[in-house]
């Protein structure tokens, strides 16, 4: 860790103008929040998005964590997308967030 982050960290918790000699428990809880924010961010997959309730359960998660902390994922799609790769429908490879198709002009059907 260098100056800049825990400058940063004293930003984002609103320390700067604090010395050190005169915090107290709750501020050392402050700071120690920021760290955690800062220094370990969490990200939020959320699997099966493509069920009936995900959106309504994706803008809830999102407007609670905010939508940068958050990434939606269907296994079952990731799974299609392989199987018709395979087939020779698409063009795709696994993670990909884009595919190709035989109406973007790509030779997909190679095999059939």
């Amino acid at each position: 860790m260098n100056s800049g982050q825990v400058f940063t960290m004293l930003e984002h918790s609103g320390l700067t103008s604090v010395p050190l000699c005169e915090w107290t428990e709750e501020t050392v809880h402050t700071f120690i929040k920021s760290f955690l924010k800062i220094r370990f961010p969490t990200l939020l997959v959320l699997n099966k998005c493509d069920t009936a309730s995900s959106a309504k359960n994706i803008k809830k998660i999102c407007k609670k964590y905010g939508q940068d902390r958050v990434c939606v994922a269907s296994g079952l799609t990731e799974c299609f997308l392989r199987k018709v790769t395979k087939q020779g429908f698409v063009k795709y490879s696994p993670g990909d967030d884009d595919l190709l198709t035989r109406q973007d002009g790509g030779e997909v059907c190679s095999g059939l």
